[in-house]
């Protein structure tokens, strides 16, 4: 089966504003193997300007010429065997890795530009659903990792601290951060060091937000509460009163509705 890569049309191109466009943004087409599925869910720039990605299908793919004016890559897998990278960080010659199930350290010993020694930092979250993504953050000022947890479904938050952020320190403590997330798609730092993550809309989010990733926060979603016992850092918010205008509360829709995924 080969797979041939797509050009994406970019709106510039469709709106014929390309040529305007290209004086702020410019984009550039980087040239990838015929046979690879790279399906791309976190990138790091080394600092021999090489371009590492990490992949949905578990692989570290470091890519040399990315950053040239006019690409002409190489593309070397680096790594394999993880599960769906979505936070991929470098420092001190290591690469901290984002997956579905931990925070692992990766580094490799023997200098053959292959991953040889994978040290798990920290696991110390439950997985039990395909849907529970792991997003991880770049190493902040302090070199820890803040990960944003995806709940096991809409409504369930089946196994410890899914629906939460909790942050990884270098020696692989796990501190819970704040509750409420649903469905996150991305988290990192502004200018300031402030975390913020993307959130997805669905159950207690009526569309997408941006929003910042305060200690002992609440996102919005209750379902996580049931792991507050296991986080001594911080107090739950409790069940809200209900007034007249709400006189019962919410109930699980039982549709089959694709939006509940």
């Amino acid at each position: 089966m080969s797979i041939a890569p797509l050009r994406a049309e970019t709106l510039g191109e469709y709106w014929g504003t390309a040529e305007e466009e290209a004086k702020y943004y410019r984009i550039v087409d980087i040239p990838f193997p015929d046979q690879l599925a790279l399906e791309a869910g976190s990138f790091e720039v080394l600092p021999d300007q090489r371009l590492a990605i990490g992949t949905r299908r578990g692989e570290i793919y470091l890519v040399s010429g990315a950053f040239d004016k006019n690409p002409r890559t190489d593309f070397h897998r680096y790594a394999s065997g993880l599960d769906e990278i979505m936070g991929l960080s470098f420092r001190d010659n290591a690469f901290f890795v984002t997956q579905q199930t931990e925070v692992t350290r990766i580094t490799d010993t023997d200098g053959d530009g292959r991953a040889d020694d994978f040290h798990t930092l920290c696991d110390a979250w439950g997985f039990r659903n395909y849907h529970e993504f792991a997003f991880g953050s770049k190493l902040d000022r302090d070199g820890n990792i803040w990960v944003a947890l995806c709940l096991s479904e809409s409504y369930r938050s089946k196994v410890p601290f899914r629906g939460w952020c909790v942050k990884v320190a270098q020696d692989g403590t796990m501190i819970p951060i704040c509750s409420g997330i649903r469905s996150p798609c991305g988290i990192g730092p502004n200018e300031h060091g402030v975390m913020f993550y993307a959130e997805s809309q669905g159950p207690w989010n009526g569309s997408c937000s941006l929003k910042v990733l305060e200690p002992g926060g609440f996102m919005g979603h209750p379902v996580s509460f049931n792991w507050y016992p296991n986080a001594a850092e911080r107090d739950s918010p409790g069940s809200p009163e209900l007034s007249e205008r709400f006189a019962s509360p919410p109930v699980e829709p039982k549709t089959q509705s694709r939006l509940l995924a």
